[in-house]
């Protein structure tokens, strides 16, 4: 798919000063190294971990969304701090870089946020004085993961018809795993994504499993014939809903 970045915008939260760092300039898409990079985060939201679903026109985050074209630095501003006054009730939610983007994909115009969580690795410093030269070991905690990797949470929304991919994580909030984005962020409620179907399929296909087993033993094949065609049927209905993804949700 040709991603056009139109517009972006990085947003450091550290979850140590309490209140994000807002800029207030977009990258420079003239580099390539940062389309690079926003390229192919875009690209990784679309996996067998995303869920799928519609906004409902009028909520909270669709206000902010609806001026994002005009006013793309204020909606990105608006959009995140939505987002972080929420996240910051966790108790376990790391410290990220968030990057909002404009982008046209097959002639439709989306927005993307982008949470990159950071990493620790370990780097040189150099440093002269008087005596002389000294090379040292230092620890970087906030360092990105490569291009390749997707991000830790995403959220990509059409911005004719409010659809969105979502890629969530859970955290910690009093105590209890929670799934915040969905639930509190934009206020929607998921399709399951391919991973959760297949994870259902597969509880569904060992219990049908352990019934056949039975019915072997009790002599009855056509409760076995019975229990091997709902999983056929199960497995079909799993693969007609990746097609209505793929053909609604990855254009």
């Amino acid at each position: 798919m040709d991603i056009y970045l139109k517009k972006a915008i990085l947003h450091i939260v550290d979850r140590e000063t309490g209140s994000p760092v807002f800029s207030q300039k977009e990258l420079d898409l003239t580099k390539e190294y940062i389309r690079d990079f926003l390229q192919k985060k875009i690209q990784k939201i679309s996996s067998a971990q995303t869920k799928t679903g519609q906004l409902a026109e009028e909520s909270m985050i669709v206000e902010s969304l609806k001026i994002a074209q005009e006013n793309f630095v204020e909606a990105s501003e608006a959009i995140v701090q939505r987002w972080f006054d929420i996240y910051q009730e966790s108790e376990e939610a790391p410290s990220a870089d968030v990057f909002v983007v404009l982008y046209e994909l097959d002639t439709v115009m989306y927005l993307s946020l982008l949470k990159v969580n950071y990493r620790e690795a370990y780097t040189h410093f150099v440093e002269a004085d008087e005596v002389g030269i000294d090379n040292r070991l230092i620890l970087n905690r906030a360092i990105l993961g490569a291009k390749t990797q997707k991000a830790d949470e995403a959220f990509a929304v059409n911005l004719s018809d409010w659809t969105y991919e979502l890629i969530e994580k859970k955290y910690e909030f009093s105590g209890k795993k929670e799934l915040y984005f969905s639930g509190r962020v934009i206020e929607s409620v998921p399709a399951p994504s391919l991973e959760e179907n297949v994870k259902v399929i597969q509880k569904v296909a060992y219990g049908m499993n352990q019934c056949s087993k039975v019915c072997i033993c009790g002599n009855k094949p056509n409760q076995t014939k019975i229990g091997g065609a709902i999983f056929v049927w199960l497995f079909l209905l799993l693969d007609a809903g990746q097609l209505f993804h793929n053909l609604f949700f990855r254009k």
